[in-house]
């Protein structure tokens, strides 16, 4: 074959002639890889050829590199090699066309990364103009690019003559450029290249990098891309080097100055353009600088709400972008302080005349409520739900008889946004949007408005979800059954579309009514779940691209591209993945609600759940499916025992490898929560020893690591780099860590509920590490959780635990006085349960606890919001001495019956739902014993009891759900033989024995005004929903 044949064939190749495609391509591929680069370089050496043919061998040519250099270039002989470097070099500088030129460099960048050092490839980047100058960066970029600790000789050399002045050379080299040409963005793009790829060789120079960048953004005679370019740069620099550039204050601030200053500025600009684009980058910098923003939040909102009403409409549209990213990216902040100058506001576009902008100003308004307190938009309810009802009306009509349903299908979703935020708040204006919503349902059937029913079906749900199930129960049957005949026709319907929008809004609309019937919703599960299982099922798309495939397909918002290599990426469709993680959660809620009715489908679930924890693609996917299995176990434990010990065993081994490999924290921390669920929900029966000494190895391993982790922050704030800004991300991290902490310490804690006196010697290996947590030097949190521990030894190992003592007490001194509320709660919870389970030992050491208790009840700030749980717990735990320990009360507080009436004083009690048990049992024991000091003379306290029961009602502390919150480890108070009539052999829950109570008086005519007139209308409220029911 002569060189003809195949050069002609592979311009054939690159033209993409149809009909020689696939006789080209093969030619082309037959060709041997040590010939093909030297019929490339001819190819782009040759200016007779099409540009379409040149190009497409610069990219093959770089390809080839990548994928097999050896082969292709580095076997050569060096005479061949020599030549084809000087002859890409040559035609770099004699290119006349940019993008060939841009293609060459980055042909050659990638040969300079394959022969790293060799100073023949360094184009001049000191030549006469500027574009090839420019070109020369990407190669000089690769070069700093490798993974060498070390520069070769040669190219050491040049980055040493280049040092001493860069920054004065590339302020000539780009104020020339500019100059120049105001239009050239070249050399711009270059920098911007290199501080992406060569960040570590502008940091000696980051100040005038900076300057100029920063020179050229202010510089309003240059054209907005130049401008924007310089942006680009510095933002880039901030991304790769943040602690160096956050040290540049000076820059920052006149930075951020500089944008606020442009948007200020706005109404003087004619041009909508520039406030369209100023209005954008204040979105950008919002959701990308939040930090920075957050200090001059009130000047930019007070620049960007007038635009709302900016004479131009695209400008109005980017106002309310603006607007919902800040509310978003601030809240719940931003709603707190400026509700008054943007909620009113953004009601006021609703009105606009643009559909566009009116759906944009009800997507803000999405965002706002989101994160607004519940308290501040009650106060807008009405004006607010009145113009949306107005606006559902007029655009229901108007797509009716135009067929227009922008502005309905954003309407409908705004109302279920203000729906799920004011939630019980919303029942009064139910009746005004359920018959519309309905109907919409019902009718909405063509193809076209399948998005604007799933919105519909989202709405309905969760205004059901928000006003209850009394009020939504007359509608939940007429909903559900046209969910389910939906969803019969889409599984009946060969021509099926997979893409149909409405089908996630389906799945979270069951999953919301589920929460509401609880297990009246098992008749439903057999239409339900298998579209649920079908989309829990989906496979992710993924496509392995080059970079010129990845330019293209980044912009599409349904797909997320991820840099794999120099010339290699893959990209993953987002849209099916998030239908995946809303099935997912969807069955952790079906097994959650319907326990051991949901048995059925249990192995099914198993099935795709546990092969999901390793599912990497998405962080929710894992956590909800480790969040399912402790409800899957519990289900099967219930209805299908013997199937529970292959389930258990696939999950535990499952779980174990996915904690270890995890790459996300706070992923991490789930899989804990679930394995702690799971240990609980099997119980002692199913769990082997050596089960248990794997749990244990993973947790030494996750100690060991915890405590490194501490350590390398330490080492961190000693580093160069170190700043206000890092000492945050650092703080962040520990935040992360102490949560993984909190959960290691359940499934500590779920060994002991499971195992109790016998879970001592897994604990016994783990002693080091929980002697470690009550260091000194310890932050607080270790101490805190390492306290915990100890309190699941003292009540869990009984009797047993006091061999421990001399670990844990001195610290226990210490902790009660702790400046940290939490701290002090695990310290005095600690001494609760060791009056109860501890052995006669501890009677040496409670009355020393006694006065430090009392003290912290009865401090002056005892109640405020920071020290109230802590003040209930030292109240339930006194309560719990004085109960199960009342020879420890020391002298100076006197007995039981002296210190009765202080503590009365000390009630209600209601932020945490056990110690509230506690302590309204032992109030119930007393009473029902007809304790004179509780009672008083002629039940004259009988008011004051009344009043503690019913604020503890009313705030939630007492109801009938505190009944699965009594605690399991100690006998419940209702244990012993009732009085006054109660029955003898039903054991009760503090709430049902204060229901009781209330009866009896309420028999009593005299005693009932009395009580009740000092309630006020939630109390009241409270004791009549309690008294009403059976």
């Amino acid at each position: 074959m002569s060189s003809d044949c195949p050069l002609l064939t592979l311009r054939d190749t690159l033209t993409f002639r149809e009909n020689q495609s696939e006789i080209t391509e093969a030619a082309y591929d037959g060709l041997l890889a040590s010939t093909r680069f030297s019929f490339l370089l001819q190819t782009i050496s040759d200016k007779t050829i099409s540009g379409q043919s040149r190009h497409m061998a610069a990219i093959l040519g770089r390809r080839l590199l990548v994928n097999d250099y050896t082969v292709a270039f580095e076997q050569l002989p060096p005479e061949t090699k020599n030549a084809a470097k000087q002859q890409l070099l040559v035609g770099l500088i004699h290119e006349p066309e940019q993008p060939m030129r841009k293609k060459m460099a980055d042909l050659i960048a990638e040969l300079v990364r394959a022969q790293f050092g060799e100073r023949s490839l360094q184009p001049s980047t000191a030549s006469a103009q500027t574009a090839r100058r420019g070109h020369a960066c990407p190669v000089e970029a690769a070069s700093k690019n490798g993974d060498h600790e070390e520069l070769p000789d040669t190219q050491a050399d040049i980055f040493a003559r280049a040092r001493p002045s860069p920054p004065k050379h590339a302020q000539k080299a780009i104020s020339s450029a500019i100059q120049s040409d105001p239009d050239d963005d070249t050399l711009l793009k270059a920098l911007v290249d290199v501080a992406d790829a060569a960040h570590k060789y502008l940091r000696p120079y980051l100040a005038a990098t900076l300057d100029i960048c920063y020179k050229i953004l202010r510089n309003e005679e240059l054209a907005d891309p130049q401008r924007h370019l310089a942006l680009e740069v510095i933002i880039t620099l901030a991304e790769n080097i943040p602690a160096a550039v956050r040290k540049s204050s000076n820059i920052v601030e006149s930075l951020v100055g500089t944008l606020l200053k442009m948007m200020t500025e706005m109404d003087e600009e004619t041009d909508w353009k520039q406030r369209y684009a100023g209005l954008m980058a204040i979105s950008a910098c919002s959701e990308g600088s939040s930090k920075l923003m957050e200090t001059m939040l009130g000047s930019v909102l007070e620049a960007v709400v007038p635009r709302l009403a900016d004479p131009h409409p695209r400008v109005r549209y980017a106002a309310c972008n603006s607007v919902g990213q800040m509310a978003s990216d601030f809240g719940p902040k931003l709603q707190k302080a400026h509700h008054t100058l943007v909620l009113p506001a953004l009601v006021q576009v609703l009105d606009d005349a643009v559909p566009r902008v009116q759906a944009n100003a009800g997507a803000a308004l999405v965002n706002f409520c989101e994160k607004v307190p519940q308290h501040i938009l009650v106060n807008y309810l009405d004006g607010l739900v009145n113009k949306l009802e107005q606006i559902m009306n007029s655009k229901f009509q108007e797509m009716v008889q135009h067929g227009r349903k922008l502005v309905l299908t954003q309407i409908v979703t705004t109302v279920a946004s203000v729906a799920d935020a004011s939630e019980k708040k919303f029942l009064p204006y139910y009746d005004r949007f359920m018959p519309i919503l309905k109907y919409i349902m019902e009718n909405a059937v063509h193809k076209d408005l399948r998005l604007l029913r799933g919105k519909t079906i989202e709405c309905i749900s969760l205004i059901g979800l928000a006003v209850g199930k009394e009020k939504f129960i007359h509608d939940v049957g007429p909903v559900m059954n046209l969910l389910m005949a939906t969803q019969i026709q889409n599984d009946t319907d060969a021509a099926g579309d997979d893409d149909d929008p409405q089908a996630s809004y389906m799945i979270s609309a069951w999953a919301r009514i589920c929460k509401l019937l609880g297990r009246d919703f098992e008749s439903y599960l057999p239409v339900v779940m298998p579209q649920v299982l079908k989309s829990a099922c989906i496979k992710p798309e993924i496509c392995i691209l080059d970079n010129d495939e990845a330019d293209t397909v980044e912009s599409d918002v349904d797909w997320q591209v991820v840099k794999l290599g120099e010339d290699r990426n893959y990209a993953i469709r987002t849209s099916g993945l998030e239908d995946k993680a809303t099935a997912c959660q969807m069955l952790v809620c079906y097994a959650r609600e319907m326990k051991e009715s949901f048995a059925p489908y249990c192995q099914q679930v198993l099935e795709i759940m546990v092969p999901l924890l390793d599912f990497y693609f998405n962080d929710e996917v894992r956590s909800a499916a480790a969040e399912c299995l402790p409800y899957l176990l519990g289900s099967l434990k219930a209805r299908q025992p013997d199937a529970v010990v292959q389930a258990w065993t696939r999950v535990h081994k499952s779980l174990l490898r996915a904690v270890t490999n995890e790459p996300e924290r706070d992923v991490v921390a789930d899989h804990l929560l679930s394995l702690a669920g799971c240990i609980e929900a099997v119980g002692k029966t199913y769990i082997t020893n050596e089960q248990l000494t794997e749990i244990r190895g993973l947790l030494d391993h996750l100690f060991h690591e915890h405590f490194e982790k501490s350590d390398e922050r330490l080492a961190k704030r000693q580093d160069e780099d170190y700043d206000e800004i890092e000492e945050e991300r650092l703080l962040t991290e520990k935040d992360e860590d102490e949560y993984v902490l909190s959960k290691m310490c359940d499934v500590v804690h779920a060994v002991f509920v499971v195992f109790g006196q016998e879970a001592l010697p897994f604990f016994q290996q783990l002693l080091v590490f929980c002697v470690k947590l009550l260091e000194p030097n310890r932050p607080w949190s270790d101490l805190q959780w390492g306290i915990c521990l100890w309190d699941d030894v003292i009540e869990f190992g009984g009797t047993q635990s006091w061999q421990y003592h001399q670990f844990f007490l001195p610290t226990f001194v210490q902790a009660v006085q702790h400046q940290q509320p939490d701290v002090r709660q695990a310290a005095i919870y600690g001494i609760g349960v060791a009056a109860i389970n501890g052995g006669p030992e501890y009677n040496t050491i409670l009355p020393d606890f006694v006065a430090p208790l009392i003290q912290i009840i009865e401090a002056p700030d005892s109640k405020s919001e920071d020290n109230n749980l802590c003040t209930e717990n030292a109240i339930s735990t006194l309560t719990k001495i004085m109960k199960y320990r009342p020879d420890c009360l020391p002298p100076s507080v006197g007995g039981v019956d002296t210190l009765l009436p202080r503590w009365l004083d000390w009630l209600p009690v209601w932020d945490d739902a056990v110690e509230t048990e506690h302590v309204y049992g032992y109030l119930c024991d007393l009473i029902e014993a007809n304790n004179s000091i509780i009672l008083g003379p002629d039940n004259a306290n009988l008011p004051r009891i009344v009043k503690a029961i019913a604020e503890a009602m009313s705030t939630g502390g007492l109801s009938d759900a505190t009944e699965d919150s009594k605690p399991k480890s100690v006998p419940a108070s209702g244990d012993h033989p009732q009085q006054n009539g109660f029955p003898p052999d039903q054991k009760l829950s503090a709430y049902q024995r204060c229901v009781y109570i209330l009866r009896h008086i309420q028999s009593n005519s005299s005693l009932v005004e009395a009580c009740v007139s000092q309630l006020n209308d939630e109390q009241r409220k409270a004791v009549s929903v309690a008294l009403m029911n059976k």
